[in-house]
């Protein structure tokens, strides 16, 4: 492009092509801005029952959406710590999950989503290390937590969590912040995160968590599409978090885990997933002789998961 206003003319056209780049790089800013606060609204962001976000899209265009899942495992470990079942194939969990999430806000301004989540986990488990020769380990856990969604992709929550053992009277509960970011840029694919977990009883630190989960999609048109992620996780228990008097506890996750969506079920039943994983667990001394006898996994876990979940 050539542009003659009189003398001085490179100058001149210097100028100018630097206000055209500027036009067009802030036409392009606005068009990437606009692309990136148009989230659908019928996207639902949650909290589950550690505080994570979750973010889906539903059929279901009432603010009242309904949760559900069901898991089996062979292992019970919760941010690299124990949590009642030893690691053998012949121990297991079974974990129910029923939470109902409200959509108290929703727009395409500054904050596109305010979720209100409550829920309750049930998980009953075979084990025999624990008082009296206890066969049965019953744990119910209740939460609540409110989401925030945000243009650009981003969203927050705070949540709390209540977690008990009935038959054993032992009782917990701790405060909990989260951040994430999914998107379809580079970054946003490896959805980033950032957990923080602050004890109000039981324990006391706190709880750092950073993770992503890289995933891949197949056969989008198909009656049965498949996606396949592979969580990483970065943990630290500071200030005796994990074990009294340890100030730095730290372990590492890693996984896949595959989801199929079910759609042969109708969408005015909801939207239905079979998912099925396994985890790889890596933790320190502080961790893995805490709770010996019953934690006799040592320093390396693995673990398989299979179950199904439902949103409605």
């Amino acid at each position: 492009m050539l542009i003659y206003l009189g003398n001085d003319t490179v100058e001149n056209n210097a100028f100018c092509i630097l206000i055209i780049l500027f036009v067009f790089l802030t036409d392009a800013i606005n068009q990437q801005r606009d692309n990136s606060i148009e989230m659908p609204l019928n996207t639902l962001t949650y909290t589950g029952v550690l505080g994570t976000i979750f973010k889906t899209t539903t059929t279901n265009k009432s603010r009242t959406h309904v949760l559900g899942s069901l898991t089996l495992s062979n292992a019970d470990y919760s941010r690299g710590a124990f949590d009642g079942v030893p690691e053998e194939l012949k121990n297991f969990v079974t974990s129910f999950n029923l939470a109902t999430s409200v959509q108290i806000h929703k727009s395409k301004g500054s904050i596109r989503q305010i979720t209100f989540t409550a829920g309750t986990q049930q998980g009953l488990t075979n084990n025999d290390f624990f008082a009296g020769n206890l066969k049965w380990w019953y744990e119910a856990n209740f939460y609540c937590g409110v989401a925030f969604a945000f243009p650009f992709n981003l969203a927050s929550a705070v949540s709390y969590l209540l977690a008990t053992s009935p038959n054993t009277g032992g009782v917990a509960n701790e405060l909990e912040v989260a951040f994430s970011y999914t998107s379809n840029k580079i970054l946003g694919q490896f959805g980033p995160s950032l957990e923080i977990a602050i004890p109000v009883s039981g324990s006391n630190g706190l709880l750092l968590q950073a993770g992503i989960d890289p995933s891949l999609s197949f056969f989008k048109e198909s009656k049965l599409p498949l996606s396949i992620s592979f969580p990483l996780r970065f943990g630290a228990g500071l200030w005796g978090y994990h074990v009294s008097g340890e100030d730095f506890t730290g372990y590492i996750s890693t996984g896949v885990s595959s989801q199929l969506i079910v759609k042969a079920i109708q969408e005015e039943y909801g939207k239905w997933e079979i998912f099925i994983g396994m985890d790889i667990l890596g933790r320190g001394d502080a961790l893995s002789e805490v709770d010996l006898p019953a934690d006799n996994g040592g320093n390396v876990i693995v673990s398989a998961r299979l179950g199904f979940r439902f949103l409605y």
